[in-house]
Parts: C-alpha cells; sequence; structure tokens
C-alpha cells in the first residue's frame, strides 16, 4: 500500500487514557506529511529529469546509429571507388597493353615492307648496273666496229 501525505493526516487514532498528547501527535503528523510531499515533489521533479534524459539519450542512442550506419555505408562506398578505380586502371592498362602490341606490330609490319623494299631497290639497282654495263659493251662494240671500218676506209671515209 503506498502512503500519500492525505493519508498521513486523515490518520485518526483511537483515544486511551494515558495516551499521546493530542497536539503532538498531530504536528508531527503534519511535519511527516509535509515532508512526504515534498519528497514526492522531488521524486516526481527526478522522473520528469530521468523521462527527459532516456528521451535525450534514446535520441543520441538514434543518431549514434545513424551515424554508424552512414560509416558503414561510407566505407563501403569507399571500398567499391577503390575496386573501380583499381578495375579502370587494369582496363586502361590492358588497353594500353593492346595499343602498345598493336603499335609493335604495325612498327615490325612496316620495317618487313621497308626491307623487302630495301631488298627490291637493291635488286633493281643490280639490274640497272647490269643493264647500263652490257648497254655500254653494246656501245663500246659498236665504237669498235666502228672505229675499225673508219681505218679501212681511209682518208675519205672519215670526211
Amino acid at each position: 500500500m503506498k502512503l500519500t501525505p492525505l493519508d498521513i493526516l486523515q490518520r485518526q487514532f483511537p483515544i486511551r487514557l494515558r495516551g499521546f498528547d493530542k497536539n503532538e501527535v498531530t504536528a508531527f503528523l503534519q511535519e511527516v506529511a509535509g515532508e512526504l510531499a515534498e519528497l514526492i515533489k522531488e521524486m516526481s521533479q527526478k522522473e520528469e529529469r530521468l523521462s527527459r534524459i532516456e528521451e535525450e539519450l534514446a535520441i543520441h542512442q538514434e543518431r549514434e546509429r545513424e551515424l554508424q550506419n552512414t560509416l558503414v555505408t561510407a566505407q563501403r562506398l569507399t571500398e567499391e571507388l577503390k575496386e573501380n578505380a583499381k578495375r579502370q586502371a587494369e582496363l586502361l592498362i590492358k588497353e594500353a597493353e593492346v595499343k602498345a602490341e598493336r603499335l609493335l606490330a604495325e612498327a615490325q609490319a612496316r620495317r618487313a615492307r621497308v626491307e623487302e623494299e630495301i631488298i627490291e631497290l637493291k635488286r633493281q639497282k643490280g639490274l640497272f648496273k647490269a643493264q647500263i654495263r652490257a648497254a655500254i659493251k653494246v656501245h663500246e662494240q659498236l665504237l669498235g666496229q666502228e672505229g675499225g671500218s673508219e681505218e679501212n676506209a681511209g682518208p675519205q671515209a672519215r670526211r
């Protein structure tokens, strides 16, 4: 049973012979009731304060959960960004390697064509030299034949 200040003030005691002084008992009960009322008031204030603190705590706990969730999300996003950046870097490297290989293959093919052209030009040079030598021989022979016929013809044929 909960005791209230009103219960204390309304409490009646039977009167007996040689009992307590009624005024002192009443004064004491009023004093106890006043103190109890003050304690109840303090307790009510403290309960209100505790209730506010618990509400604030709940708010702070919710904020903490939100911050933790945000932090976890940020960490996950950071990891995803790192992975994406890594994949993009690897892709760029592979593309660069493919391009470098293609350029190298093109350069080697061009080198091979240039070497073939050089070989062809050397062959043509050799043919051209041979043709010039043959032409020179033919002209020498023609000149040699002409020179022999002029010597045989004498002074009249030279005119």
